[in-house]
């Protein structure tokens, strides 16, 4: 039968059966089919089923991925962006408006040696702790890097800012202990 000749209402109906009940070979067949349609209908709503629960988890790590305030990037074996959030994306924005550091930051991400463990890098006065994870199979076959750098100015800043106090504090308690040493010192000449 040619698939023009087949009724447009059946094409493509998966549910319909053959319903064929007679006693013989062309009976079987038809059993055969019916049970075969039976099997697909529960495999197709057995993938149905699965393709939901796909697009949710895919939906909910979307989600999740957007929301982080540090900047994710994944990278495959061949340096190549595959993922990127919201916050990765602006900055990389910031930064192409700035042709030396963002070819600084391209470097950090293409380095031959990727930093496992926090790195301190700065660009355009943000200071950022980097981290570099490999992304591996069960297998232990490396897929790619995640890059994620979280800004770390106000800690910087503060820290600086408490350097500075502390500098500060100990040059202004000095200048009255100075004074007072030298009283001293020259009460233990006159008592001489």
């Amino acid at each position: 039968v040619r698939d023009d000749a087949v009724q447009p209402r059946f094409r493509g109906d998966l549910s319909r059966r053959v319903e064929l009940n007679i006693p013989d070979e062309l009976g079987e067949l038809g059993q055969s089919f019916d049970h075969m349609t039976d099997q697909l209908i529960s495999q197709n709503k057995e993938i149905n089923e699965l393709y939901v629960a796909q697009l949710e988890e895919t939906a909910r790590r979307d989600a999740i991925l957007t929301n982080i305030g540090d900047a994710v990037i994944v990278f495959d074996t061949d340096k190549q962006v595959i993922l990127r959030n919201m916050t990765a994306r602006r900055l990389a924005n910031k930064l192409r408006r700035h042709p030396a550091v963002y070819r600084d930051f391209l470097h950090l991400c293409f380095k031959k040696e990727m930093p496992q463990s926090p790195v301190s890098e700065t660009f355009l006065d943000q200071h950022f702790s980097v981290v570099a994870t490999p992304i591996c199979t069960p297998e232990g076959e490396l897929l790619g890097h995640v890059f994620v750098l979280r800004d770390v100015t106000a800690i910087v800043q503060s820290e600086r800012l408490k350097d500075e106090m502390i500098l500060q504090l100990s040059h202004e308690l000095r200048t009255p202990l100075t004074a007072a040493r030298g009283y001293v010192d020259l009460l233990k000449m006159m008592n001489k």
